[in-house]
């Protein structure tokens, strides 16, 4: 039965994603940024939720087919949970309420450029110069969308503007943070952070003396919510990155600005700014760069054991070497399975990605 490779799972993620902006910009006037951040978040918990019981009635043990969280996946949940869904969802419902939803759209493109910053620097994951132009490009497309916000190309960028790209920034810090646990469950990882940072900020808003907005805002919010922020775009993302690494999950991910800025349009029957026409080409140039980048050379992976979802038709899990003992969870529908096993030292050449098996240093960039 067909498997949705990690690509698509990136692809689909920034699909559901693309509708933060533009339902951001038409919940924003019912109710204020910091209630409406909280509903966002809840609105993930929730739906997860309900997606978590479902598979479970419909039979399908979690612990069978992916990895638990464990005492040390806890440092890299509560830095997922900080700055993918607290920061940026207060400050992308801030920064909306002060641009339009094609600007906050397009700026969301600026995510992709700092995961790979962080991914390099600190991270050590190998970048080549052909991802060095995609990120020069995407950020040049960055700094027209964001310089020409206000309408009158000054060089400063507006308030909208820059809540957007802290927003991005944090992500950046996220998505490589989630690169370190993408082997556990996704929608365990998802129900954590969305409960978390949903309460945390429904608290501070009935603190501040806000008020429930109406049924149907908070109907809309609830199901924006599992769709954009968090809930299945967040779940399809880790798929993602753990089959990509954080860099490249986030460059096919990075195609949701197309995605946003389309549905913007449509929502609001407006035709975009002069702005987005100079800087579009740039960004599906470095979009392209991104998308068509290919990894391969001769690398040793070192003896390994872990545990996570994975399945035998690929080259690290083969019948040879992967030995199953009688406790080990029967595959599912779609082949694969998860329990703990170990990888024996071997060398070989493929094209690759920084996924769950190759986090192997380079001497240089490829």
């Amino acid at each position: 039965m067909y498997s949705p490779s990690p690509s698509v799972y990136a692809l689909v993620a920034g699909l559901c994603f693309s509708a933060a902006a533009p339902f951001a910009k038409i919940l924003g006037p019912e109710t204020t940024p910091l209630m409406l951040a909280a509903l966002f978040l809840l609105g993930s918990a929730i739906g997860t939720t309900g997606y978590a019981i479902f598979l479970h009635l419909c039979g399908q043990k979690r612990s069978s087919i992916e990895a638990p969280i464990t005492r040390g996946d806890l440092p890299w949940l509560f830095a997922v949970t900080l700055f993918s869904s607290l920061l940026p969802t207060l400050l992308v419902v801030y920064g909306v309420a002060e641009t339009t939803a094609t600007t906050a759209s397009f700026l969301f493109s600026f995510e992709g450029v700092t995961t790979i910053f962080v991914a390099c620097f600190l991270f050590r994951e190998a970048i080549g110069r052909r991802i060095w132009a995609a990120v020069v490009c995407i950020t040049c497309a960055c700094m027209i969308m964001s310089l020409g916000d206000t309408g009158d190309f000054g060089l400063h960028i507006s308030y909208g503007a820059a809540c957007i790209l802290l927003a991005c920034f944090s992500w950046g810090i996220a998505n490589n943070c989630i690169r370190m646990i993408s082997g556990v469950d996704p929608i365990y990882q998802t129900l954590v952070r969305s409960w978390v940072g949903g309460l945390v900020l429904f608290g501070l808003a009935l603190a501040s003396g806000e008020m429930l907005p109406s049924i149907f805002v908070f109907l809309c919010a609830v199901v924006c919510g599992f769709i954009a922020y968090g809930g299945l775009a967040s779940i399809f993302f880790v798929y993602g990155v753990r089959g990509l690494g954080s860099a490249r999950a986030t460059a096919y991910f990075s195609i949701n600005p197309l995605f946003g800025i389309v549905l913007s349009m449509i929502i609001f029957q407006t035709l975009p700014e002069i702005t987005l026409w100079i800087a579009l080409p740039f960004l599906l140039f470095g979009l392209w760069l991104l998308l068509t980048e290919a990894h391969q050379h001769i690398h040793v992976h070192d003896m390994l054991i872990h545990e996570h979802r994975h399945q035998h038709q690929d080259m690290h899990h083969d019948d040879a070497r992967h030995v199953h003992g009688p406790g080990n969870p029967e595959l599912d529908r779609f082949g694969y399975h998860s329990h703990l096993h170990e990888h024996e030292t071997v060398a070989h050449s493929h094209p690759h990605h920084p996924d769950v098996h190759h986090w192997h240093e380079h001497e240089k960039s490829r």
